[in-house]
């Protein structure tokens, strides 16, 4: 999908559409979607590796939990201020990325995909053993900036949205330059990449870096807006919910993992305000408060399913095409209905009896 400048100015609607959402929304949404972004940074951050570079990876829980722990261990520096342990979430996403890429980059396939399952066992296991003890997690102390803290609720909310502007704003400009099309040329032909003079494993693997920068920076945002930090959170069935934003969303576009990222984050909220309703009966709240998870899980698959079998390119693929098809619609000549007086040919002289 070629990138345009309106996925600037949907970028920039969404981020209007969050500030508002942080000035009139109850605390309960705004907290669900203030989690809903970091989800979408590293949505963003998946989707430059999977549909920019054509590489096929399941790194994204393991490189959230790196800049979520990264953040964590940071808090306990003095001369680490805020907000430099996300600067420092990123330099360590970027330094794993380079030690788990360079052996998945060199040759084609799956091995790169092994390579992030294989981080995400390590990476899960290391957490536990840096969480220790703390069963509930590791708790993330307020950040402030000056006399102003950035506290779960309103105050990530708006962090988030800046951080996620800034996200979009460098990943629009490495699209568009000559990384991006670099990027493109190896995704569509690797093998004629090579032969033009491309130096492929270097650029798949800087990819594979600028991936892991962007989706750790999204897993120390999501310490923040939770305030703690557990392994617990940072699973397998997490990695599969950022390719089901990538996808569901739209691949190679900037607007889509955001659009993703709402649909997965607020999703399975829409279940526990529906069984708190109180309108369904007692056996389907039953049911719902043992099966809820599972529910979601098959959520997002049949999500994941619909979205291929309708359009590939996912919500902003639809949106396009009707788009196009409502277009199409109205450049049409217009038809007169039988009897309509006003569209009716006026008989000339010739024709009078």
């Amino acid at each position: 999908m070629r990138l345009t400048r309106s996925d600037l100015i949907s970028t920039a609607a969404v981020v209007v559409v969050l500030l508002l959402v942080a000035f009139l929304a109850d605390s309960s949404t705004v907290f669900l979607v203030a989690a809903a972004i970091p989800l979408a940074i590293a949505a963003l951050g998946q989707d430059l590796v999977l549909n920019r570079a054509g590489q096929a990876t399941f790194g994204g829980a393991a490189l959230m939990a790196v800049g979520a722990f990264t953040v964590a261990k940071s808090q306990d520096l003095a001369w680490l201020p805020f907000p430099l342990p996300l600067v420092a979430a990123g330099v360590v996403g970027a330094v794993i990325g380079v030690i788990i890429g360079l052996p998945g980059v060199r040759v084609r396939g799956l091995y790169l995909l092994l390579t992030t399952l294989a981080l995400q066992i390590i990476v899960q296991y290391a957490g536990q053993r840096i969480q220790g003890p703390n069963i509930a997690g590791i708790f993330i102390s307020v950040p402030e900036i000056g006399a102003y803290q950035v506290a779960p609720g309103r105050p990530t909310l708006y962090l988030g949205a800046i951080v996620l502007a800034l996200t979009v704003l460098v990943l629009r400009n490495l699209y568009a330059t000559g990384p991006g099309r670099v990027w493109q040329v190896i995704r569509e032909n690797e093998v004629a990449a090579r032969v033009m003079g491309v130096p492929t494993v270097s650029w798949k693997l800087s990819a594979f870096v600028v991936s892991s920068v962007i989706t750790a920076i999204g897993g120390g945002l999501f310490a923040y807006t939770t305030g703690n930090v557990s392994s617990e959170a940072f699973t397998l069935t997490l990695a599969i919910q950022v390719v089901v934003v990538v996808y569901v969303g739209g691949r190679r576009t900037l607007i889509g993992p955001m659009i993703g990222a709402l649909f997965v984050g607020y999703g399975p909220n829409l279940l526990e305000r529906l069984q708190s309703t109180g309108a369904l009966p007692a056996v389907a709240r039953d049911w719902l408060t043992v099966n809820g998870g599972n529910l979601a899980t098959a959520i997002y698959a049949v999500l994941l399913l619909v979205v291929f079998v309708l359009d590939p390119d996912g919500v902003v693929g639809l949106g396009q095409r009707l788009r196009r098809f409502l277009r199409r619609t109205a450049d049409r000549p217009g038809v007169p209905a039988p009897g309509d007086s006003s569209t009716s040919t006026p008989l000339t002289t010739a024709d009078r009896p």
